[in-house]
């Protein structure tokens, strides 16, 4: 099996209707892309804690009509937003949970 591709982001955001308040997380086009490729799922990792998101379940991102360049290599991409779950029991602050992330 193969192990999931990690992707650490800075920032959830809020989407505000009024029936409810959702969470939202955005990744890259290109690393959603690159897990697809592989057949692998994705971890999100957000201050201390992480969403993991099954292969399976990749299709269900919705993908940003706009595009934006990288900062750096002014690479163009979408972002493509998931709602943000967190997995129950992994808070990365809990030195326990953590010692089974990285072991």
């Amino acid at each position: 099996m193969k192990k999931n591709l990690k992707i650490k982001v800075n920032s959830v955001w809020f989407e505000r209707t009024p029936e409810k308040t959702k969470v939202w997380v955005s990744i890259r086009d290109f690393e959603l892309e690159k897990a697809m490729k592989e057949k692998r799922g994705i971890e999100i990792i957000y201050k201390n804690q992480r969403m993991t998101i099954p292969f399976e379940r990749l299709k269900e991102g919705r993908i940003r009509p706009e595009i934006f360049k990288g900062k750096y290599n002014e690479r163009e991409y979408r972002l493509v937003d998931f709602q943000w779950n967190p997995d129950k029991s992994n808070d990365l602050s809990n030195l326990k949970n953590f010692s089974k992330l990285i072991l």
